[in-house]
């Protein structure tokens, strides 16, 4: 996926983000708002984390996700929202209450989101109301916009050493890459099914974030749950369709 980069200065955008557990469009005590800025994208190895304890209590294991591996669940994401046909945006999708046009909006925000925390600048005050369209006329270019700036900022020297605020507290960044991929994979399976296209997510790195999601889910605060609890899947689903259904989705 190639986005052309922005001349200096970079845009500031407002963005609000809810996590992938949240549920419905109707923003939940834990979305937030946020002005973030859009930086060009680039690639980084991820170093080792740093056995930072996480408030969500993901223990015991470590993580290996990296920056790359998120690059191409963004391009993968990506190549769905550009294959979107224009009388598919108000289309529903398999979560409940939320438009194609909703879930891609809603990944771009959680994208400026992370990004701008990854930046080091503090979470505003929780705010009610509907996200801004943060889409425009371009909903394939603000995505790309958003993925640049999320893996420029991943990319940070010193970034993956360290804990990030987040709407649900203090994460280690490295833990926040792995909350991320899972949120591309997540949505892009909802866009995949409401727009009738064909993901195309390398199998590894969905087979890493079923690993993630599994120990994540446990011990995720109380009331902060996925869309629905974890379904049954056939032993022979593919890998997405078994992180979907871990997720509360029925394949």
């Amino acid at each position: 996926m190639a986005a052309p980069m922005p001349p200096n200065p970079a845009p500031t955008i407002t963005a609000s983000y809810c996590p992938f557990w949240s549920t419905g469009p109707t923003p939940s005590p834990m979305c937030v708002t946020a002005s973030i800025t859009h930086f060009p994208r680039r690639q980084h190895p991820l170093r080792p984390n740093t056995g930072s304890e996480t408030v969500l209590a993901v223990v015991g294991r470590t993580m290996t996700a990296t920056i790359d591996d998120l690059s191409r669940a963004l391009d993968a994401t990506g190549t769905l929202v550009a294959g979107v046909a224009d009388d598919q945006w108000s289309a529903p999708t398999p979560c409940t209450g939320w438009s194609v046009r909703d879930v891609v909006n809603h990944v771009t925000a959680g994208n400026h989101l992370f990004a701008s925390s990854l930046r080091g600048n503090p979470l505003p005050v929780t705010v009610v109301g509907a996200p801004p369209d943060l889409l425009g006329p371009d909903p394939a270019g603000s995505f790309h916009a958003s993925a640049d700036a999320l893996v420029q900022a991943f990319a940070l020297p010193g970034v993956l050493d360290r804990e990030i605020t987040l709407p649900m507290g203090q994460v280690p960044a490295v833990q926040a890459l792995n909350m991320r991929i899972t949120e591309m994979l997540a949505h892009g399976w909802d866009l995949a099914r409401a727009s009738g296209q064909t993901p195309r997510y390398p199998d590894s790195v969905v087979e890493d974030q079923i690993a993630f999601s599994r120990v994540l889910l446990p011990n995720l605060p109380a009331g902060r749950t996925p869309f629905a609890p974890s379904r049954p899947v056939p032993e022979d689903a593919s890998p997405l369709d078994r992180l979907a259904a871990l997720l509360g989705r029925t394949p």
